[in-house]
């Protein structure tokens, strides 16, 4: 279980001001597969994911596409939708059991009144944020599959014992099918030329 203190972004914070702070937000526990914000609804909030593993799932005609996944510690929101108040492209559902801390945007706005300490915090965390998604595009454009694979292995392993092979292969971009073969292909002991 992650929590606000735990983060480096909220050292700057006294005691008694994140205190405050995690009183403001909102828990929430969420069973696995259960939709948190849905696929074309305003999406205004900000969510704290204290525990567990969320994914963002595009849904384009019955066909999912993982463009995330976030873990314990992690913050997360819809940019574009909570920016322009625009219906959110994607959805956000808990993978596993999670339990998070969420916030409004109005909200949010009111804390920075209070305790205008947290606009900086804020603006690391998009930062954070902007660098995530620009590492996962560049990862997507210029890694072949079985590479975007491998480095999934080295930076993340535990997925492969928390998440269904069918959202890995669909975060990676390739069939359930093209994975299992490059599962395979990786397990296979390769032969000494003697």
């Amino acid at each position: 279980m992650k929590f606000l203190s735990q983060l480096p972004e909220f050292k700057i914070l006294e005691k008694k001001e994140l205190v405050w702070l995690e009183n403001q937000l909102v828990s929430v526990s969420i069973p696995a597969g259960k939709i948190i914000s849905p696929q074309g609804q305003i999406n205004n909030d900000i969510i704290f994911l204290n525990e567990g593993i969320i994914a963002a799932i595009y849904n384009n005609n019955k066909k999912n596409f993982i463009r995330d996944f976030y873990f314990n510690g992690n913050f997360f929101r819809d940019y574009q939708s909570y920016s322009n108040q625009e219906p959110s492209k994607f959805s956000i559902e808990a993978v596993t059991d999670s339990i998070i801390q969420k916030i409004t945007h109005q909200k949010l706005n009111e804390i920075i009144e209070h305790l205008p300490k947290i606009k900086s915090i804020s603006g690391d965390l998009d930062k954070i944020g902007f660098i995530n998604i620009s590492k996962r595009l560049e990862t997507m454009l210029i890694h072949n599959p079985e590479n975007r694979y491998l480095e999934l292995l080295r930076e993340r392993p535990f997925l492969l014992n928390e998440v269904p092979l069918y959202m890995i292969a669909s975060y990676l971009g390739i069939t359930d099918v093209a994975l299992s073969r490059i599962r395979k292909r990786i397990s296979k002991p390769k032969r000494s030329l003697d």
